[in-house]
């Protein structure tokens, strides 16, 4: 079993443009999303995944060296469901298993940090929840 993380980014938004690069004290929004994952005991760059359209995204995974998957423009919208997103992500992803546990960690959420995601993980794993 592997646990696989998938940041959902993309480049629109409605209220706030370029929201998940948008600096909060000079670091890029989805960069506090990052290093939370990366600080992880079940994450790490071989495991983490970010789906976007968004080139400035595509710029911090590469110098992150996080994996990436560009997001076509039909899975770009604002009525795009973040399954879909996933579904997408997922398919690309090579050699997953139906045990396999995929957590979503939002790009926009810097008050998360790594022992937040681990106990989420923990939860998962100790109660059979998956």
């Amino acid at each position: 079993m592997k646990i696989i993380g998938i940041i959902p980014a993309r480049k629109g938004s409605k209220r706030l443009k370029h929201k998940n690069v948008y600096p909060i004290n000079n670091k890029p929004l989805i960069e506090y999303t990052i290093d939370a994952a990366l600080n992880s005991k079940y994450l790490n760059k071989n495991n983490l995944y970010i789906n976007t359209d968004f080139d400035k995204v595509i710029d911090i995974a590469k110098s992150r060296n996080i994996k990436y998957i560009e997001r076509p423009s039909e899975l770009a919208g604002d009525e795009i469901w973040t399954q879909d997103v996933i579904n997408h992500t997922t398919n690309i992803i090579k050699n997953l298993e139906e045990e396999d546990i995929i957590i979503i960690l939002q790009a926009n959420s810097p008050q998360m940090d790594s022992q937040t995601i681990d106990n989420s993980i923990e939860l998962l794993l100790n109660n059979n929840l998956w």
